[in-house]
């Protein structure tokens, strides 16, 4: 959900960070990471050091596989984990008359910066099936940058933080 964390005369930061979306994830995450290393220990005990007689080669081939999944879903864990946990900030800055957008991208981020007169509207999209809401900055050259989604639960404050953008984006003048 979208808060505001610093507004002056000047300058707006808005964050959008899932603090217990993030510690979930990261509890599947270790979870997951724990398992990928019980699994290779005993991988490792099993087949290497006890070299059972009744193995053929497609059971190597089975749990060889098995761990790749594993490790790929450890990665795409912590990749999830990471999202929720920076989040998306949106600095909108009168002075240097430029809106920043700040978004996780795998182990880092990505600023992407847009001129404040550029911005047409902020528009928000609601989406019936799945009782959720997007909030987008629309440019004047008609392309769509999705900001923050939201559930219906977060309706109320959630119209009350776009209210505040865009009082805040009229007072540029580009409006």
């Amino acid at each position: 959900m979208l808060k505001i964390i610093e507004h002056t005369d000047n300058r707006m930061v808005v964050e959008d960070r899932r603090l217990a979306a993030g510690f979930v994830a990261g509890l599947f995450t270790a979870v997951s990471a724990f398992s990928v290393l019980n699994l290779a220990y005993n991988t490792v005990n099993t087949l290497v050091l006890g070299q059972p007689k009744d193995l053929i080669i497609w059971r190597y081939f089975g749990v060889s596989i098995f761990l790749l999944m594993m490790v790929g879903f450890v990665v795409v864990g912590s990749l999830v984990t990471i999202h929720f946990l920076r989040g998306i900030t949106i600095v909108i800055d009168k002075h240097s008359e430029e809106i920043t957008l700040k978004q996780p991208h795998f182990f880092r981020k990505v600023l992407t910066r847009y001129s404040i007169y550029g911005v047409a509207r902020l528009d928000v999209e609601t989406n019936q099936e799945m009782r959720s809401h997007g909030v987008i900055l629309v440019l004047r050259s008609g392309e769509r940058v999705p900001i923050a989604a939201y559930a219906d639960i977060d309706a109320e404050p959630m119209e009350t933080v776009i209210q505040q953008i865009r009082a805040f984006l009229r007072s540029v003048g580009g409006w």
